[in-house]
């Protein structure tokens, strides 16, 4: 099991950055469940839109050796 990343969002970010909640854990877990059969696609691009925290990019990143374009 791949440890869940860090975050920390700072107060004044609050209101401009959307704080991972049970969606963004959901997320992560399917993703770490298809990581076997989404690296036999060897991605070399992430994007993800609306990022909020960024915590889904740098966890694909982590797996894959991938860019990311935020």
């Amino acid at each position: 099991m791949h440890p869940t990343p860090l975050y920390h969002i700072t107060d004044e970010q609050k209101d401009s950055v959307y704080e991972p909640a049970e969606d963004t854990f959901l997320l992560l877990d399917a993703l770490e469940k298809d990581r076997e059969a989404l690296g036999q696609l060897e991605p070399n691009v992430v994007v993800e839109i609306g990022s909020g925290s960024g915590i889904i990019r740098y966890f694909v990143s982590s797996y894959f050796a991938c860019q990311y374009l935020p």
